[in-house]
């Protein structure tokens, strides 16, 4: 069974590759300024694939994160993952951030993460016994204050919002390793998808540049 999995929803790239008994290799590149990370998605599929002597065909699942959030990240994960799936006919498998994230939670509680949506909102969701996370969208008004109820994971900007939280990103080389597991949990039940879905949750911020005014000469 061989599994590839990767993900630019949280603006950094992490890519892993790996079998049923865990990840074999992984491969984290920090966003920077310069470049958003997933401009390097393709070719650090192509350099962990290389490494393993592991041709695209030999895959048997893909994973993906596939939100919320960066909206770039996202298009760009979903995107380069249907190409592959689709061309060789490989067996989808699609998580979400909370998903992810909750393998943090070390605690005897139930997990509540929050990621930062601009606007005073934030992308939140709940973890249930028996059900996954159903991520949503909220004003933080409306989820702060369950830190004694909750273990509360989030990432910088959220973070500041709430009492006690884990904030993810201190740490943020686990996340090839924890995405990895989540798709491995669902690849042993065969909870393959037909289509990766995107979960964009609104829609992206776009800044407008005034346009120069035009002088008569």
């Amino acid at each position: 069974m061989n599994i590839l999995c990767f993900d630019t929803s949280f603006a950094d790239l992490y890519v892993a590759f790996g079998n049923e008994n865990g990840v074999v290799c992984s491969k984290f590149v920090e966003h920077c300024e310069k470049n958003y990370a997933s401009v390097y998605l393709a070719s650090t599929i192509c350099e962990i694939l290389h490494q393993q002597n592991i041709l695209a065909k030999d895959i048997d699942f893909i994973g993906v994160n596939a939100g919320p959030g960066s909206f770039t990240g996202i298009r760009a994960t979903v995107s380069v993952a249907d190409v592959i799936a689709n061309e060789l006919n490989i067996k989808k498998i699609q998580t979400n951030s909370f998903e992810i994230l909750s393998k943090l939670n070390k605690s005897n509680k139930l997990c509540l993460v929050a990621l930062d949506a601009r606007k005073n909102n934030c992308y939140f969701g709940l973890e249930d016994s028996d059900i996954p996370f159903s991520p949503m969208i909220k004003p933080y008004e409306e989820v702060i204050g369950r830190e004694d109820s909750y273990f509360v994971i989030a990432d910088s900007l959220a973070s500041e919002h709430f009492k006690s939280a884990l904030n993810f990103e201190d740490d943020k080389h686990k996340l090839g390793e924890l995405l990895f597991n989540c798709v491995l949990q669902k690849a042993k039940k065969s909870q393959t998808v037909e289509k990766f879905e995107p979960i964009y949750l609104q829609e992206p911020f776009i800044c407008f540049k005034p346009k120069n005014e035009v002088k008569n000469v």
